[in-house]
C-alpha cells in the first residue's frame, strides 16, 4: 500500500516540477509575507528537500511527485511489512523515538529529535548554537524547546549562562 497526498490546484504559477526542492514560490505572497514577518515561517522552501533527505536517511525510495494543471500529488513508497527501515539517524540514539512517542502520545518531528539529540550530546549547548546547527532561527529553537519543556522531556539546570540541559530518560 502506498500512502498518497493529493492537493487540488496544481503547482504555483510559473513553478516547474523539476524545480521542486530547489525553488520556492508562495501560493499567496501576501499571506507568506505576513507569516514571515511574524516569524511563523521557518526553513522557507525546504519541505520537499527535507522530505527527500529523510526518506534517504531511512533507506526508503524518494517519493513520487506528480503534477497536472489542476492537481498535485506525492506518493510515499513503503518497504514490505516484513522489512524494517534502517536504523534511525545516529543523533536519535537507541530507542529514543519509541520512548518519546510513548511518552508524548505522538512521534516528535525530526527537528525536535535533533534538538534533544544535540542536548544529550552537549548538555551545555546554547540556543544560538542549536539554531546554527539546525539552520533555523533562535526563535524557532526556543519554540521547540518550550514544547519539549512543557512535555517534561527536557529541563534547564543552573543559570541561563553556564547552565545545562537535562534530558529525561
Amino acid at each position: 500500500m502506498t500512502p498518497d497526498l493529493h492537493n487540488p490546484g496544481g503547482l504555483v504559477a510559473g513553478l516547474k516540477l523539476a524545480e521542486l526542492g530547489r525553488v520556492s514560490r508562495p501560493r499567496n505572497p501576501l499571506l507568506f509575507a505576513l507569516m514571515h514577518r511574524m516569524d511563523l515561517a521557518e526553513d522557507v522552501g525546504s519541505g520537499i528537500r527535507r522530505i527527500r533527505g529523510a526518506m534517504k536517511r531511512y533507506g526508503l525510495e524518494a517519493p513520487l511527485i506528480e503534477a497536472g494543471d489542476t492537481w498535485f500529488s506525492v506518493t510515499f513508497r513503503r518497504k514490505p511489512q516484513q522489512v524494517g527501515i534502517e536504523q534511525a539517524p545516529e543523533e536519535r540514539g537507541p530507542g529514543l523515538g519509541e520512548r518519546l512517542g510513548d511518552k508524548l502520545g505522538e512521534r516528535l518531528g525530526e527537528r525536535r529529535y535533533r534538538i534533544v539529540a544535540l542536548m544529550k550530546r552537549d548538555p551545555s549547548i546554547s540556543i544560538p548554537a542549536l539554531a546554527k546547527r539546525l539552520g533555523i532561527s533562535t526563535t524557532a529553537v526556543e519554540k521547540n524547546i518550550k514544547f519539549l519543556k512543557q512535555t517534561g522531556f527536557v529541563a534547564r539546570s543552573g543559570p541561563a549562562k553556564g547552565g545545562r540541559w537535562v534530558v529525561s530518560d
